[in-house]
């Protein structure tokens, strides 16, 4: 992925000894591109915005 706050390297790190730290085993991971990401807190924000909006109307 190559983002720099990225855990891959560190994940790659752990995994040549056979140990991942991950904190629970039935969690969801979710790999999304940057471009995503992006998007996503924009819509988020604009929805929020709006929601906002309309409550200081009503």
């Amino acid at each position: 992925m190559g983002s720099s706050g990225s855990v891959i390297p560190f994940f790659t790190s752990k995994m040549i000894y056979g140990v991942l730290p991950i904190t629970n085993p039935n969690m969801t991971r979710f790999n999304i591109s940057l471009d995503d990401s992006v998007d996503s807190s924009f819509d988020y924000n604009e929805k929020t915005i709006y929601s906002l909006q309309q409550s200081t109307y009503n």
